[in-house]
């Protein structure tokens, strides 16, 4: 896929990653409806699992493009706000916190300092870590890693690790879980609407330009 280098190409990114997602949880929600007995319970302990993984492959797929957006802009790091310029820094940073080696910390230190008026390269991988599940608690790092409210999300969170995680492990881990038709409803709309509103976000940071340290900051040349 071409890499994100306009607005206009980001937006179009994201609304397709969503679209596709949504058009399959809502045939699944018709089949599972369409679906009696055991054949339906069967439905909705394959679709829960599958669910889960829409949630996690938005959040990452779509906040990794957001960064790629961010980077291809050829901004400063002095133009960034400051949980993106992390995002740029993080091996000196890191270096910093995990070395004892003088001449390490010193170059990492110096790249620090002086570095603001460099170009920004933001780091994907270090703001996109999933690690094994896509709990609350990753969520919420990743949100804030890249310059997302979480407020709106906070009141969800139990949502996230009881209501999706929880029973999708239960499941892929070959456990029983007995989950009604309406459950099933109930879990989809909510994961969705979560999904829906994470977009919502991104494209507002993206279109108001939250990501700049100053709105009225232009793209370097």
């Amino acid at each position: 896929m071409a890499k994100i280098r306009t607005l206009d190409s980001f937006q179009d990114y994201v609304d397709s990653e969503m679209a596709w997602r949504i058009k399959e949880v809502a045939h699944l929600t018709s089949t599972i409806k369409s679906s009696r007995s055991l054949a339906q319970k069967t439905m909705i302990r394959a679709s829960i699992p599958l669910l889960y993984a829409h949630w996690e492959g938005f959040i990452k797929n779509s906040a990794g493009k957001y960064i790629e957006y961010l980077s291809n802009l050829r901004l400063k790091y002095s133009e960034l706000e400051e949980c993106l310029i992390v995002l740029g820094m993080r091996k000196q940073l890191n270096a910093i916190v995990t070395t004892n080696k003088h001449d390490l910390i010193s170059e990492s230190l110096r790249f620090i300092l002086s570095g603001q008026s460099e170009r920004a390269t933001l780091n994907f991988d270090s703001a996109i870590q999933t690690e094994s599940n896509l709990k609350s608690h990753v969520f919420d790092n990743i949100a804030k890693s890249i310059g997302i409210p979480v407020e709106s999300f906070t009141t969800k969170y139990n949502f996230i690790d009881e209501s999706l995680l929880k029973r999708r492990n239960c499941i892929a881990h070959g456990e029983y879980l007995d989950v009604n038709a309406q459950e099933w409803e109930n879990i989809s709309k909510e994961t969705l609407t979560l999904m829906r509103n994470f977009k919502n976000e991104l494209l507002n940071n993206a279109s108001t330009k939250r990501y700049l340290k100053n709105r009225g900051v232009t793209a370097s040349v």
